[in-house]
């Protein structure tokens, strides 16, 4: 198996720079250098694989099912994963207020904020990693694109460089036009792939609020926002899906046309593809066909969640993940459960997180599991990981990322 370089933190893009110069014989511009950067990353093959996966084995440029957190708040490259957050501080809070790009090298312990700058205390947004009211970050074309809403709702996208600097305004919603008058843009934009999404609503005749979905290029060169089917995008590989009135729908956004692929119903589900869908319900996994209408049972994992206790699955190209919340029987505290299973539905082994922080997945990659403790003195920040070399072991160990930005012993104490 090919070794993976380890890059060091906000170094990475200078180095990977270096060495493409010196390969190319000459100088290249940094947006030549930023757009020749291989973006993803490569998978081991770990001897607890097995089964046919229906997930697509793409991690890159997507909006991801099956991870918690903010809103598209996560991406990965070849060379790192970015992941959005907040934090409170010394000066102030910045949970729904301010969000905070995280950065960490693949293979490393370390989760730093993505600002290289030494005197910052990155809780303004003159720091290169903090954007007010931050929803989606999306790698695109050799950089990085966060959608943001400074002060007075005027919501943004901003382009900048694998490391946080050269930031650029990419979209500015308050220039662009639709075909409708009178609309206010009422949520954060957020991406999907390259297809920027923002609703919009206006004053129906009857006096209430109608609501409209738009969406363009992030990259187009127009400033024209289209009206898209309603519905919730979702992302099967290179595939854009609409989920809507409980059906799905293939949705081309060259076109704005839809397909209809079939019904699944009001639940929830742990991903919904092209061809099937699937859920779990009282601790059975379930596999629903499209084609034929027919909810199969694969795996039942033995869980019987009682009231107040839930079970969530995230499914990824190469596991399924099953999140079981319960309260502990001697403690009563509330303690989260993640199991685990290849795609041949065998058991990979366990972790358990106690105390009342409902640890959620935030990001996935070839190598790891990112968890969050979801305090609302941390939402979605990056705290602990999981190495997938330790599934079928026996032993999954949880192990807690080195953040010198961040002071968890006064952000716990504030909780």
């Amino acid at each position: 198996m090919k070794k993976r370089r380890m890059l060091h933190l906000l170094g990475s893009v200078l180095a990977m720079a270096v060495l493409l110069s010196a390969c190319a014989g000459g100088e290249k511009a940094p947006g030549e250098i930023l757009a020749a950067l291989p973006s993803e990353p490569e998978a081991p093959d770990y001897p607890w694989l097995a089964g046919n996966s229906p997930i697509p084995d793409r991690r890159v440029g997507l909006y991801r099912q099956g991870i918690s957190g903010m809103a598209g708040g996560f991406d990965c490259t070849e060379s790192g994963y970015y992941i959005l957050g907040g934090v409170w501080s010394d000066s102030g809070s910045l949970y729904g207020d301010c969000s905070i790009v995280y950065y960490g090298d693949h293979g490393s312990d370390t989760v730093i904020m993505l600002c290289g700058r030494p005197d910052c205390a990155h809780d303004n947004e003159d720091c290169n990693a903090v954007f007010r009211t931050g929803q989606s970050i999306r790698y695109i074309d050799g950089h990085l694109y966060v959608t943001w809403v400074p002060l007075y709702y005027k919501p943004k996208v901003t382009r900048m460089d694998l490391d946080g600097s050269n930031q650029t305004v990419a979209v500015d919603l308050a220039e662009q036009k639709t075909d409708e008058t009178g609309l206010e843009y009422p949520s954060t934009p957020i991406l999907y792939g390259d297809v920027l999404s923002v609703s919009a609503k206006k004053l129906g005749q009857d006096g209430e609020d109608a609501y409209m979905q738009f969406y363009r290029k992030v990259d187009d060169s127009t400033d024209h926002l289209i009206r898209r089917p309603d519905g919730e995008i979702l992302q099967d590989g290179d595939t854009y899906l609409l989920r809507s009135d409980g059906a799905v729908y293939r949705w081309d956004p060259d076109t704005n046309e839809t397909e209809h692929l079939g019904d699944v119903g009001d639940g929830s589900f742990g991903y919904i593809g092209t061809e099937e869908a699937w859920s779990i319900k009282d601790g059975v996994i379930y596999r629903l066909t499209y084609a034929s209408g027919q909810e199969t049972p694969v795996l039942d994992t033995g869980l019987r969640p009682a009231e107040g206790e839930w079970t969530q699955l995230s499914c990824f190209p190469d596991h399924l993940a099953v999140r079981y919340e319960y309260l502990a029987a001697d403690t009563g505290e509330v303690c989260v459960t993640f199991y685990f299973y290849n795609w041949a539905f065998e058991a990979l082994g366990e972790v358990t997180f106690e105390g009342d922080d409902h640890h959620y997945i935030v990001g996935e990659t070839p190598e790891r599991l990112i968890f969050c403790c979801a305090s609302p003195r941390s939402p979605s920040v990056p705290r602990y990981y999981v190495d997938k070399a330790d599934f079928g072991t026996g032993h999954i160990e949880i192990r807690e990322f080195n953040m010198p930005d961040v002071d968890w012993t006064a952000t716990d104490a504030k909780a």
